[in-house]
């Protein structure tokens, strides 16, 4: 390789930063010392001229260490061969660490869609991971390769794990509301009917509604039925309390009779599948038929038309909520 000329002279102190490391020749070979400080006001040109003149950028990426060899196989540009009384120093360029330009640096921000799309794919696999072996069990790194994902990707998205999987709970929410929706019921057993058929086939949510501890471990404290379902309830008072103005269901019992009347439906039936033997177990649409009827007899409900804007506010109660919080 080429001898450099004009390199710095008379120094033993290490540089100032930590990603360089200087030497010297043997003692015999020394001339001088200098402080760190002093060697880098003396280096530092150096640097700057034998770089610019190979049209090479210059930043704390360059990475200053002692010449081994002259056959230098590391990947960059290295020199050796400097006179003895001087510093040996080989600068080494990584090529991942060079800019080339000063445009267009790093990835372009995704696009909203892509964002979003990138979110739905992490809760996806967080969903399957939950399910075949529980919160406690899945961690961020987990989550992470399963998508294919850095690790640190997911808290652009999420704080932490407790807010990734609360929002793979409101997910499963939104998403029985918009099946619910789409169904169109048109009275209150169609609504119990299709309620129960979308609340089977999300079994994240079955498994908060029956504190599922083998599924959702300590994350239970944060989904209680009550926390997660209260804006539901809320809504359902509201929906409750206009079939009874409409005379569509008793009025002899109070509504908070009422409510228990429902969740003890889909809780106890549900709970109680867990319970009998798959032998005897019965198809998710059968199921939901039958949790329908019963609660709609529970009611005494007339079968008339549903009040269209409380049926419409209680299914999208949850999301409702959360999109105003945003806000």
């Amino acid at each position: 390789m080429s001898r450099l000329k004009g390199s710095p002279r008379g120094c033993e102190a290490p540089c100032p930063r930590r990603s360089h490391v200087m030497t010297r020749k043997p003692a015999s070979a020394r001339t001088s010392t200098c402080s760190s400080k002093e060697w880098w006001s003396r280096a530092a040109p150096w640097v700057s001229r034998t770089a610019g003149s190979l049209g090479l950028p210059v930043d704390h990426r360059w990475i200053l260490e002692p010449s081994r060899s002259k056959d230098v196989s590391r990947p960059g540009i290295g020199f050796s061969s400097v006179p003895a009384d001087s510093l040996d120093i080989i600068l080494t360029m990584k090529a991942s660490n060079v800019k080339k330009s000063s445009r267009g640096r790093g990835r372009p921000p995704l696009s909203q869609e892509a964002r979003h799309g990138r979110a739905q794919r992490i809760l996806d696999a967080a969903a399957g991971l939950v399910l075949e072996r529980g919160y406690d069990a899945v961690s961020m790194d987990d989550v992470a390769q399963a998508v294919g994902v850095a690790k640190g990707t997911l808290y652009e998205h999420w704080p932490n794990r407790d807010e990734l999987f609360l929002t793979l709970v409101h997910r499963e929410q939104d998403s029985l509301a918009t099946q619910v929706t789409s169904a169109s019921p048109k009275t209150v057993q169609d609504l119990m009917r299709e309620t129960a058929l979308a609340l089977l086939q999300r079994p994240l949510l079955v498994a908060v509604l029956v504190e599922n501890s083998e599924v959702w471990g300590k994350q239970l404290d944060r989904l209680s039925p009550s926390s997660i379902y209260q804006s539901r309830i809320a809504s359902f008072v509201e929906f409750l309390t206009a079939l009874r103005e409409r005379g569509q269901v008793r009025t002899d019992q109070s509504i908070s009779e009422q409510i228990h009347i429902v969740t003890g439906v889909l809780a106890g039936f549900l709970m109680a599948r867990a319970l009998i033997p798959p032998t005897l177990n019965i198809e998710d649409s059968v199921l939901a038929e039958v949790m329908a009827d019963t609660a709609a007899l529970a009611l005494g409900s007339t079968g008339a038309d549903l009040p269209a804007p409380a049926a419409t506010r209680l299914l999208n109660a949850g999301r409702d909520e959360r999109t105003r919080s945003e806000a």
